[in-house]
C-alpha cells in the first residue's frame, strides 16, 4: 500500500544491487500483502521494468485470491506473466531451478 511502497522499493533495489549482475530472478513472497493500491501497483510495475532491463524476472509467490484479482485488474498479471505467479515459495524456487539450474542467482 501507499505507506509502504517507498520502503519496499528502496529495500528491494538495495538487495538487487548487492546481488550482482548474475541475478536472474526475484521471488516476492506476497502472503503478507493485505492491501494493494495504485502506488503499490506502480511500485511493482517499476520494479519489474527495472529488473527486466537488468535481465532478471520478478516472480510472485503466495498471493491470496484478492491480491491475484487486483493484479489482474491492474494488468500486472499480464506484465509479469501468469506463469510467474506461484502458490508457494517452494513452487517458485522449484520452477526457478528447473529453468536456470542452481548456479544462477535468485533472491527469494
Amino acid at each position: 500500500m501507499f505507506a509502504n511502497a517507498a520502503y519496499f522499493t528502496e529495500r528491494v533495489e538495495a538487495l538487487v544491487a548487492n546481488a550482482g549482475a548474475e541475478l536472474k530472478c526475484v521471488i516476492l513472497d506476497a502472503e503478507a500483502i493485505s492491501d494493494f493500491d495504485s502506488t503499490a501497483a506502480e511500485a511493482l510495475e517499476t520494479l519489474d521494468a527495472d529488473l527486466e532491463r537488468q535481465g532478471a524476472d520478478l516472480w510472485l509467490a503466495r498471493a491470496n485470491a484478492p491480491l491475484r484479482e487486483l493484479l489482474t485488474t491492474t494488468g500486472l498479471t499480464t506484465r509479469l506473466g501468469a506463469e510467474h505467479i506461484y502458490p508457494s515459495v517452494r513452487a517458485a524456487v522449484a520452477a526457478y531451478q528447473a529453468r536456470f539450474g542452481t548456479k544462477q542467482h535468485c533472491l527469494a
